[in-house]
């Protein structure tokens, strides 16, 4: 399996968010926001399709450039530092997928208009929802490719992200490298922050004899990271 990169535009009501979705990542445990924050989000649900601009794309990569290492794996000459937590879900695969997924621009500018407004509640509930917009993006685009690799026979692992399980965020300069210029509108800086900021990246593995597992969150320490939120519910 390989592709050329391609990218996609998804309609925001196709991604069906519930306040209770973003409540879920936001790390409350009944996965329902207390009033008076379930009519605020519910009104913001109802505004944010002119404020989202969501695009996400992949690009599989050719079989014969990938080479999985003990912690990490090989593009060509170019070596990806993961550690073993990911590479070890990836070693059988017979190629990778990078992809990218973003909310866009717009929803930033919207919670930084709120929040220079001094309506600090509401902007941090769509900067919460910009978060979830993008991972929901991300799983649509996993969708994407785990159905394109099933009608090749093949099957997908998860989706592993630079910045997460002790993957440098810097790496991200190398995945986009293997990417075009502006794909799917999102740049790096110089710093390896995306921008729009509202938005992921990551690598997926590809063939016959790949499994998709459950993370191995019981042995990360990142509480930033949105399944640790999520796994001590």
């Amino acid at each position: 399996m390989q592709t050329d990169p391609e990218c996609l535009t998804i309609p925001f009501q196709s991604l069906e968010i519930t306040r209770d979705d973003i409540a879920l990542g936001m790390g409350y445990a009944d996965g329902a926001l207390p009033m008076p924050f379930s009519a605020q989000m519910d009104t913001l649900l109802a505004q944010a399709e002119r404020h989202v601009r969501i695009r996400a794309g992949f690009r599989v990569l050719p079989p014969s450039s990938v080479r999985i290492a003990a912690a990490g794996f090989f593009i060509e000459d170019t070596y990806f530092e993961t550690n073993r937590i990911i590479a070890r879900p990836l070693r059988k695969a017979e190629t990778l997928a990078f992809f990218v997924a973003t909310a866009g621009q717009g929803i930033t500018a919207w919670s930084k208009d709120l929040f220079e407004s001094d309506d600090l509640v509401q902007a941090y509930l769509v900067d919460a929802l910009g978060s979830e917009i993008a991972e929901r993006a991300a799983e649509r685009i996993q969708k994407e490719i785990a159905e394109r690799a099933e009608t090749e026979g093949c099957r997908i692992t998860n989706r592993y992200s630079p910045g997460y399980c002790n993957w440098s965020v810097a790496e991200q300069h190398k995945l986009f490298a293997f990417l075009p210029d502006n794909f799917c509108s999102i740049t790096l800086t110089p710093s390896a922050l995306m921008q729009p900021t509202k938005s992921v990246s990551g690598v997926i593995g590809v063939g016959a004899n790949v499994q998709k597992l459950d993370y191995e969150c019981k042995i990360c320490l990142e509480t930033h990271c949105y399944r640790h939120n999520i796994r001590h519910m």
